[in-house]
């Protein structure tokens, strides 16, 4: 085994580079989270949405049909 250039110098920006890999990591994760959970809470409007209109829809026809 041989050590190329892998001095205190070198070792602290290997060191830095894995730091900094690990915090961009670190930032993509946390933005996939928040657009996981604007993507949920977009879903889950969206349903109440529909929801609302088929039962709305629903109570027209009714209606319709008892008057």
């Amino acid at each position: 085994m041989q050590k190329v250039g892998i001095g205190p110098i070198d070792d602290a920006k290997i060191r830095n580079k894995i730091e900094s890999t690990s915090l961009q990591l670190q930032f993509f994760h946390a933005k996939m989270n928040v657009r996981r959970a604007a993507q949920q809470s977009l879903f889950v409007f969206n349903c109440h949405l529909i929801g609302l209109a088929i039962s709305g829809r629903l109570q027209r026809h009714s209606r319709h049909f008892t008057a």
